[in-house]
C-alpha cells in the first residue's frame, strides 16, 4: 500500500454510461495542473493521446493508483489499443495496467518535490460521427487546471464540425483540418465532445 491512494480526476460523476460513481480521497500533496489532449479521427476510429502533468508538493517519494475510465456505449467501443507510460527526463517507462469495467487501473510513482509527466495513448472504435472524452470530472480536484490544450484533427471532408471546448483557431494542412482550444485557469463543466457529418 502506498503512502497515499486516490482515484484520479478522470472518474466521471455519472457522465459515462455504465460507470460507477466514485469520490476521490485526499490528493496527498499532489497537484494536477496541466493537460494536453490530442484526438485524431481516422475512418471509424478515434486515436487519443493525453499528456498529464502532476506536481508532488510533499518531500517524500510515493505513488498513486489511477482508475482511468473511457466513455463506452453501444457506439463507442472499449479501446482495443491502450498504452500508458511515464515521460520523465526524456525517458519513457511503460506502466502495467489491469482492465476494469470500462476503465483501466495502474500506478504512477512520484519523486519528492518533483513534476511527473505521464501519457496515455489509446485507440477507440466509433460507430457514429461522435467522439466523447471524459473531461468534466476534473472538478473532483477542486482546483482548475493552470493550462489545458485540446487538439482535434479531422479529415478535411468532415463537415459541420462542432467541438467543445470551442476552438480558438482552425488550420488546414493537406487533407486534415486541425482545431485548437487553449484554456487557462480551466475548470470544465462538461466532457470534450466532437460531432460532425
Amino acid at each position: 500500500m502506498t503512502k497515499f491512494t486516490f482515484i484520479l480526476w478522470l472518474i466521471a460523476y455519472g457522465s459515462c454510461a455504465g460507470q460507477q460513481t466514485s469520490k476521490p480521497a485526499q490528493n496527498g500533496g499532489v497537484d494536477f495542473f496541466k493537460e494536453e489532449i490530442t484526438i485524431k479521427v481516422i475512418d471509424s476510429s478515434a486515436v487519443i493521446s493525453g499528456i498529464y502533468y502532476f506536481r508532488n508538493e510533499s518531500s517524500a517519494d510515493s505513488s498513486i493508483r489511477i482508475l482511468f475510465p473511457f466513455f463506452v456505449d453501444s457506439l463507442s467501443l472499449f479501446p482495443h489499443e491502450i498504452y500508458p507510460y511515464l515521460r520523465n527526463d526524456g525517458v519513457s517507462m511503460t506502466l502495467p495496467y489491469r482492465k476494469a469495467h470500462n476503465a483501466i487501473r495502474f500506478a504512477i510513482p512520484f519523486g519528492d518535490d518533483s513534476v511527473t509527466v505521464w501519457q496515455l495513448d489509446y485507440v477507440q472504435r466509433i460507430k457514429s460521427q461522435h467522439v466523447r472524452y471524459i473531461l468534466a470530472s476534473t472538478k473532483t480536484w477542486h482546483k482548475p487546471l493552470q493550462t489545458a490544450t485540446y487538439k482535434v484533427e479531422m479529415p478535411v471532408g468532415a463537415s459541420n464540425v462542432v467541438i467543445w471546448p470551442e476552438p480558438d483557431s482552425i488550420i488546414k494542412m493537406n487533407d486534415t483540418q486541425i482545431f485548437w482550444s487553449h484554456r487557462e485557469n480551466f475548470m470544465p463543466d462538461r466532457d470534450l465532445e466532437i460531432f460532425w457529418e
